[in-house]
């Protein structure tokens, strides 16, 4: 973390700080999508973390080695969802550059993730045949051809999007700060933006706190967004309204990140669509632990806040 001279020591130890080196995590990542109140898909993914370096001080990195997605509790069963499920499996383990702030850089592996591809096209083609299939293995050759491609790809991924967000920046005590942030709304559609307030807050169990929450500040319409548009149609028309509310909790003696809960909501009024977010570590990350998991086993398992009521139900005051 970069500290001016102007900083006391006591104010610098109020600033989190990102050690990728204490980073050797598994999390489980649960997203539920929802048309107005009803939800209409559930995802769910371990996800294990491991990093190299001190992000202060030369280059630090992490891998990221994604599990087997569920869809509504089930492995992938359309033949759609599988082959997305195939081609995704290419792309991990990814190790990824980290900044002082937590936020992502640049893939370091592009050219494993690309020898992956290579291996498992041959197969993918033999098995996965028309138009439809044809267009999705040009769009993951364009994906894949370069390290700046697989790099913006998967900054439009949720989770990464999320994890590295950049919260190291953020002070632990005092007034809240205003920042921006972009969120993958639709899948590979350009993020929507965010203008929110980051705020310090008592987290349970000792851990420490802080609450992103603010309003869209986006220039696109509903539709716009829904229909991936990189621009608004309609300059000067009606712009998508909607807010977003995320807590996230880290570990007070390493600053690694232990959950990450909350949703985003976007409406034109009269529709509205949101993503509710549950990220949580999963302690006991060895190989005897993870052989003993059921693969249908929910795996947000240690603190849930998974309920019958509407998911924004948890952050109304």
């Amino acid at each position: 973390m970069i500290t001016t001279a102007r900083e006391t020591k006591g104010q610098q130890d109020q600033r989190l700080r990102y050690r990728p080196s204490l980073l050797k995590h598994r999390y489980g990542m649960l997203i539920r999508y929802f048309e107005g109140e009803a939800e209409t898909l559930k995802l769910h993914y371990g996800i294990s973390l491991s990093g190299v370096g001190d992000a202060a001080g030369g280059l630090a990195a992490v891998t990221i080695d994604r599990e087997q997605i569920y869809i509504n509790n089930q492995a992938p069963q359309l033949l759609a969802e599988q082959m997305a499920d195939a081609m995704g499996k290419c792309l991990f383990p990814v190790k990824v550059q980290v900044h002082a702030n937590g936020s992502m850089g640049a893939v370091l592996n592009d050219a494993e993730i690309q020898a992956r591809w290579r291996k498992a096209k041959p197969a993918m083609e033999q098995y996965y045949k028309g138009d439809v299939a044809d267009s999705v293995f040009n769009l993951m050759e364009a994906q894949l051809s370069s390290e700046r491609y697989i790099t913006g790809s998967l900054k439009k991924d949720l989770f990464f999007a999320l994890y590295f967000q950049g919260m190291y920046d953020h002070r632990l005590t005092g007034a809240g700060s205003r920042t921006e942030l972009h969120f993958p709304f639709t899948a590979f559609g350009t993020p929507v933006g965010f203008a929110v307030t980051a705020s310090p807050e008592e987290a349970a169990n000792g851990k420490i706190g802080i609450q992103l929450k603010g309003a869209c500040k986006d220039d696109r319409s509903f539709r716009d967004i829904i229909n991936k548009k990189i621009l608004a149609s309609d300059p000067g028309g009606s712009k998508v309204r909607g807010n977003i509310d995320l807590v996230y909790k880290f570990y007070p003696e390493t600053h690694i990140i232990y959950s990450i809960v909350g949703f985003v909501q976007l409406s034109d009024g009269q529709q509205s669509r949101s993503i509710a977010i549950e990220l949580f570590h999963q302690p006991g990350n060895n190989t005897e632990a993870r052989a003993q998991r059921k693969p249908q086993q929910n795996i947000i398992e240690e603190e849930q806040v998974v309920t019958r009521k509407p998911f924004w139900a948890l952050f109304k005051k």
